[in-house]
């Protein structure tokens, strides 16, 4: 009899440690958190959403514009092959952009917040590696798409109208429609220059190579079973588009 209570006690002490392990296994396990790609032609707003989710929201944003811009200030020969590219209203190879997004992951996933990718990916290998990136880097996070809805011709007056602060460590857009002194920078002070990619003929090359690449990027998301939504811009003031923008973020955490 004693070696049946004793043998009962040992069972149960057995199944209490087994459960006390795996629940503190649970409780340790990273949570998931999300990052957001906005898809969307050039000038859509993704840049400017993309800076109203940091101020307002506390997300970090990755935006692969600011890298390549970060890139040619080095001045070195990939600085080179990176400028000649975007003059000529092309798109920066596929590897080099995805060997980008990782140093900078690397660096700032882990600080609990929402990351946002502004202007990546965009093509459907861009998509496959950055999944797969995801996939064998950074499993707790979440990937979802956000594609902006705006027409062409919205798209190609709002571009011609854009500015940007030639300052490094600024980088501010700003819109001719919107600024009376369209010369100065109203959060360092620098001088206010059009990118060469923001010129009319080269914006309609872009949004030609957007336009060939957007479906097979669409076509991977949806055979991926990558969560998809929209966001409509078009004849909405900045402020409404956000407070679209938030509902629809809020409704996927």
């Amino acid at each position: 009899m004693t070696l049946i209570l004793l043998a009962l006690t040992l069972a149960l002490i057995f199944s209490l440690l087994c459960y006390i392990f795996c629940f503190s296994k649970k409780s340790v396990r990273p949570q998931q958190s999300i990052i957001l790609t906005l898809l969307g032609a050039p000038g859509a707003g993704k840049g400017t959403i993309a800076q109203q989710c940091v101020d307002k929201l506390g997300m970090q944003v990755l935006s692969t514009g600011n890298l390549c811009r970060q890139a040619i200030a080095r001045g070195d020969e990939q600085a080179q092959l990176i400028q000649g590219l975007l003059k000529e209203g092309k798109l920066i190879p596929d590897e080099m952009i995805s060997d980008m997004v990782k140093v900078w992951l690397d660096q700032n996933v882990g600080q609990g917040k929402t990351i946002i990718l502004d202007g990546y990916p965009r093509t459907a290998k861009q998509a496959e590696l950055l999944t797969s990136l995801l996939q064998s880097h950074f499993p707790t996070l979440k990937l979802h798409v956000i594609s902006i809805s705006i027409s062409d011709d919205a798209i190609i007056q709002r571009i011609s109208n854009r500015l940007m602060c030639e300052t490094k460590t600024c980088q501010a857009v700003y819109s001719r429609t919107t600024l009376d002194d369209v010369t100065s920078c109203q959060k360092c002070g620098g001088s206010l220059i059009q990118r060469e990619d923001d010129k009319e003929a080269i914006v309609r090359q872009r949004l030609e190579v957007y336009a060939h690449n957007n479906q097979p990027l669409v076509n991977f998301y949806q055979n991926a079973h990558i969560p998809f939504h929209k966001l409509h811009v078009e004849n909405k003031s900045m402020h409404e588009v956000f407070s679209n923008f938030k509902t629809l973020y809020q409704s996927l955490k």
